[in-house]
């Protein structure tokens, strides 16, 4: 591996790690949901089963406002 591949990989590093992530800290996922919304979402993709996890696509619509504002 070349120096400059290291300093580019470095410099990559340093900006996800600086910026997105920072980003990503200061995103509330939860902040405009209610606990009835969230259990409507589950019930919603299980049926009358029970959930030990939110499914994926759920999970996805709940969360996808949260994650454009960042």
């Amino acid at each position: 591996m070349s120096t400059p591949e290291i300093f580019r990989r470095v410099r990559m590093h340093y900006i996800i790690q600086s910026l997105f992530v920072k980003c990503l800290d200061e995103v509330e996922p939860c902040e405009d949901l209610t606990d009835d919304d969230m259990l409507i979402a589950i019930h919603n993709a299980t049926g009358p089963r029970c959930a030990l996890f939110v499914p994926d696509l759920p999970l996805r619509f709940l969360l996808e406002d949260k994650l454009l504002v960042c």
